[in-house]
């Protein structure tokens, strides 16, 4: 019975990738990457997070730290993202990749703009943030006590992502 539900489940993956393969097929690859001449946060962003810099900057948003999650939550309201969007993720696609194992997960939270991954006893909460003509922005928010919060565009990760 364990072979047939493997056999099975390796028919799903086969098929799923198939499918996966034609649709790349279709995409068009002659239309070149669009390459900023320096990044948005300097040529004035406004996605999600520039614009909660921006408030940090007028003094009009303030975040909390509160252990253990530190700014999380506060980021979570000022985003608009449920806490129930949250998903947990084994993966060490993170720049905090030795902190994650299968007893500290990171935990991603997003909305249809945003996505912030935040690791149990991490030193930064990790933001990406999608715009229409800019693409994605990847960000970090220290999160040590105490410190002025600011995020601060990632340049490092788009080597990766």
């Amino acid at each position: 019975m364990r072979r047939i539900l493997l056999l099975s489940a390796l028919t799903l993956l086969t098929a799923s990738g198939v499918g996966a393969l034609t649709t790349l097929a279709r995409i068009d690859t002659t239309i070149p990457p669009r390459l900023l001449a320096e990044p948005p946060q300097a040529a004035g962003a406004n996605d999600a997070i520039a614009r909660l810099n921006a408030a940090l900057d007028r003094g009009s948003l303030s975040l909390n730290y509160r252990e253990p999650r530190g700014y999380l939550d506060d980021v979570l309201a000022a985003l608009e993202i449920a806490p129930a969007s949250q998903t947990l993720v084994f993966s060490k696609t993170s720049r905090q990749r030795d902190l994650i194992d299968d007893a500290n997960p990171r935990a991603i939270y997003f909305n249809e703009a945003v996505a912030v991954g935040w690791v149990p006893a991490g030193d930064v909460l990790e933001l990406t943030a999608s715009h229409p003509t800019e693409g994605v922005a990847f960000y970090t928010l220290d999160q040590r006590p105490g410190s002025s919060p600011r995020f601060i565009r990632g340049e490092r990760c788009s080597q990766c992502h």
